[in-house]
């Protein structure tokens, strides 16, 4: 009752979002892409939105967590969360070569999947 009492004062509106990215920019990622979707979410139509980002990354971990809203998928799934966002956040590239002169001064480029998409890693000369 209190609930719907506080409820009746705010006028019925759309949620406001920004433009959307284009599928092709989100195919262009370098980095990892973790999307969870909590399976009682009411702002979309989970299993949908999830087939399509499955769709559109196919390499991206895109789990449906059941019995979650999308107020309480950090607290209600926590181990499930941590332990995907560690597999992704852990390093997949192989060990780098042993330290050189050339291979100190690309050390210090800028790392491949933190560039924007379309740009180039400038060269650091040597000291």
């Amino acid at each position: 009752m209190l609930y719907a009492l506080g409820y009746s004062g705010f006028p019925a509106s759309r949620v406001v979002t920004g433009p959307r990215p284009s599928a092709d920019r989100l195919r262009a990622l370098a980095a990892p892409v973790l999307a969870l979707f909590a399976a009682r979410g009411h702002a979309h139509d989970p299993g949908q939105v999830a087939d399509s980002v499955r769709r559109t990354l196919p390499e991206a971990d895109v789990p449906v967590l059941p019995d979650t809203s999308r107020h309480n998928v950090p607290m209600a799934t926590a181990d499930e969360v941590n332990r995907r966002l560690a597999a992704r956040l852990a390093p997949t590239a192989p060990p780098a070569p042993p330290a050189s002169a050339s291979a100190s001064a690309s050390a210090h480029a800028d790392p491949p999947g933190l560039r924007p998409p379309g740009t180039r890693s400038r060269p650091v000369s040597a000291r």
